[in-house]
């Protein structure tokens, strides 16, 4: 990068202009490791946690069948068995 400011390429490299790029390179690496924990995925929430949420916010049943695209017996015994 400091010898692209010339448009010539025949300057000898020196070892600053390496100590440079493998700085650069690691400053990159940490920002991408970095900015891939800021975009971690969260676990989609299992059907417990729909379902404790559907009886809090008073949703029916049919509700939480078609967000999930559960059948309506497997909805009814996980709401049978949350409080």
């Amino acid at each position: 990068m400091k010898h692209a400011q010339d448009k010539t390429f025949k300057c000898k490299i020196e070892l600053d202009d390496v100590l440079f790029a493998i700085e650069l390179i690691e400053f990159y690496q940490l920002n991408f490791k970095e900015t891939t924990k800021l975009r971690e995925i969260k676990a989609e929430p299992n059907l417990e946690d729909i379902v404790r949420l559907a009886k809090k916010n008073k949703a029916p049943q049919t509700a939480v069948m078609k967000i999930t695209s559960y059948s309506k017996s497997h909805v009814s015994k996980s709401w049978n068995k949350v409080k």
